[in-house]
């Protein structure tokens, strides 16, 4: 097979994917989609390669933790498949050890041991921003 200079033409760059390893990688676990425009306006306001992957249940938050490592996890506390955001705390400290855990509601609840947070709903952009920023480990 012969090479020629069509071949070696780069890709245009709306094609080629742009792929950021020291960005943060946040799981948010939460089952009202409505929030997910909120939350991903604050995260980018903090760096725009940070990385949201969202879970709507505790099956879903699972297999998100067994698929990829996240440097934070926020979790609502009443969730579809679960008890109680407890749980997913637990899963998330076997499945997720070094990884931040905060808990939002809109109800008070008590926070568990390791939790790095609460966050309370309802909560704007920049409430969410200063939140997410504390949760986050460290500069990148």
């Amino acid at each position: 097979m012969s090479m020629t200079s069509l071949d070696l033409v780069p890709l245009p760059k709306t094609m080629v994917p742009v792929i950021c390893l020291d960005s943060w990688r946040i799981l948010v676990i939460e089952d009202d989609l409505q929030l997910l425009p909120l939350i991903s306006r604050a995260a980018q306001g903090i760096d725009p390669d940070l990385v949201i992957d969202w879970a709507v249940d505790r099956d879903g938050a699972r297999s998100a933790m067994q698929e990829s490592q996240y440097d934070a996890v926020l979790a609502d506390y009443l969730l579809p498949g679960s008890k109680s955001g407890f749980t997913v705390h637990r899963d998330c400290r076997r499945l997720q050890p070094h990884s931040r855990f905060a808990m939002m509601s809109s109800m008070n609840i008590p926070i568990p041991d390791g939790c790095h947070g609460f966050l309370k709903k309802p909560f704007g952009i920049v409430g969410c921003r200063e939140f997410l920023f504390d949760l986050l480990p460290g500069e990148r």
